[in-house]
């Protein structure tokens, strides 16, 4: 078969820069109150609010990597094979994820009771199965007792948005998929308008994040079928690209000013979807960037195990946390910055390394024979 390869160099990088901000928004992690109700710990924890928008740049990433790779495979084979699509989708996803699942539902009881606690789970098996987490969270207005199994309401979103799009876009031409994805994020709008008091709907429903993944789809289709859309971010100056991320970091800063109306939340996850296609298009196509996030070798390295570093950051915080209480390494405030956080740092990229060397990879060796577009990237 004869495969046309698509690798975006500097997008792998970017993945780990949103990993990390994900990990920053869970860290400094304390139950003791001489802890937590210092003035030092209450604006060390302020500082990591935004690092939940570290899902949002996923889901604009993922949204643009498949569909284009979805568009190039309609360009250059004439059809969507939706076997092979859906098949690869479960050799990179299924994997893992049922191994946090089965740690979640079933080892973290059974810890929980060996340490002398008392398992709460109250999370729905059967969702989590078929990749309904986020919708159980929202109904049950409540995240699960186990850290593992919390963190995968995401991956159910991507997963949900990757099994309805391709059965859309198949029976459509090309030039209509702009259509699909701005249909989705009115919706995305509408139902984020009605349930802007919500904060469960708000971060957690499909609809209130699946704009995300259309963002990235709208920047896939010019980036692949628009020649002078391309051309346009290859000629951008790096005045306008620092103006750019200048804008980002603004937008990030003062969020919960911009973001204070009902009007304006309604549309918060799509402005900031935006700013973060600008810096996927600015690195993909800009040939005056100020700066490639490929030249970051550490970055771009580690950017091929961020699902494991995604998926098994809570089970290393858990572990660390569990270790520094019982060694008494975590009464002061600079024990919780300087001893657990790198610690749950270092073994968080230990446990996605051993997951993706000896178990993941197992599988992805298997994708190869079900693509017809190949890919350099952790896709």
């Amino acid at each position: 078969m004869t495969q046309t390869k698509v690798y975006f160099p500097n997008l792998d990088g970017w993945r780990f820069v949103a990993f990390f901000a994900v990990f920053y928004h869970h860290s400094f992690s304390s139950q003791l109150i001489a802890i937590t109700d210092t003035p030092n710990y209450k604006l060390l924890k302020s500082t990591t609010a935004n690092g939940e928008l570290g899902v949002d740049f996923f889901f604009v990433l993922s949204g643009f990597l498949i569909i284009f790779l979805l568009i190039t495979e309609k360009q250059t084979t004439g059809r969507i094979d939706l076997k092979s699509f859906y098949v690869r989708r479960v050799l990179r996803i299924f994997p893992l994820y049922y191994l946090c699942l089965f740690f979640g539902f079933i080892i973290f009881p059974i810890l929980k009771t060996t340490f002398g606690s008392v398992p709460n789970e109250t999370a729905d098996p059967l969702k989590y199965l078929f990749f309904l987490s986020n919708l159980d969270i929202v109904a049950k207005e409540a995240l699960p007792d186990s850290g593992v199994l919390g963190i995968l309401w995401s991956v159910a979103i991507e997963e949900q948005f990757y099994l309805i799009i391709p059965l859309i876009l198949i029976s459509i031409p090309v030039r209509y998929f702009p259509t699909v994805f701005v249909v989705v994020l009115v919706a995305s709008w509408i139902l984020r308008a009605q349930n802007i008091d919500s904060y469960y709907f708000i971060k957690f429903h499909t609809f209130a994040s699946i704009g995300n993944l259309a963002v990235g789809g709208l920047i896939a289709y010019y980036s692949a079928t628009k020649e002078r859309f391309v051309a346009f971010f290859e000629d951008i100056n790096p005045f306008l690209i620092g103006t750019c991320y200048l804008l980002v970091v603004t937008v990030l800063v003062f969020r919960d000013d911009i973001f204070a109306t009902p009007a304006m939340k309604t549309f918060e996850a799509s402005i900031i979807a935006a700013l973060f296609a600008i810096i996927i298009l600015e690195q993909n196509h800009a040939k005056r960037s100020l700066f490639k996030m490929s030249n970051n070798r550490l970055f771009t390295k580690l950017g091929k195990y961020t699902y494991g570093l995604y998926c098994l950051h809570l089970l290393a915080a858990l572990i660390v946390l569990r270790i520094t209480a019982k060694l008494g390494l975590n009464t002061q405030l600079w024990q919780v910055v300087f001893i657990e956080m790198p610690l749950m740092f270092l073994l968080s990229i230990g446990l996605a390394y051993l997951s993706y060397e000896l178990y993941e990879k197992r599988f992805l060796r298997l994708k190869s024979r079900f693509s017809v577009i190949t890919k350099g990237g952790n896709v």
